[in-house]
């Protein structure tokens, strides 16, 4: 699938970062991201609303890259950026997509633009000028 930037620029715009990261909310562990000490790696988080900052709504969570007994992972909506105080992780929806899925960039735009329901605008066919439509009758 071709991506223009257009195209990304307007999931990015449309598409909250919070969405993104409250569609892998969950408290499972799994077995085969084991860490030392027997505990599994939290692969997605609750969001908490820490209330307004200066760049808007801010959320927080456990990391869901490592393991963490305080919330140090923070969600700014208006910046469209997460970052994660403990493990300096940090990026935007499409980052955050591609370190949990573990796809590529193209992948995780589709991803993000699926749970927005962003869908690129088809193609216009090409309009044709007089002179190629009267050349494509007489022919």
């Amino acid at each position: 699938m071709s991506l223009n930037k257009s195209y990304t620029q307007m999931v990015r715009d449309t598409v909250p970062i919070s969405l993104v990261v409250t569609r892998y909310a969950t408290d499972q562990r799994y077995e085969n991201h084991m860490a030392p000490g027997g505990f599994g790696i939290r692969k997605v988080c609750y969001l908490k609303r820490e209330g307004a900052g200066r760049l808007g709504k801010r959320f927080s969570c456990l990391c869901p890259f490592h393991i963490e007994k305080t919330a140090s992972f923070y969600v700014m909506d208006a910046a469209g950026r997460f970052k994660c105080f403990g493990c300096g992780r940090s990026g935007n929806a499409f980052d955050f997509v591609m370190e949990i899925e573990n796809v590529n960039l193209p992948q995780a735009i589709q991803i993000v633009a699926e749970f927005g329901k962003v869908y690129p605008k088809p193609a216009r066919k090409p309009r044709l000028t007089k002179r190629k439509r009267k050349r494509a009758r007489s022919s």
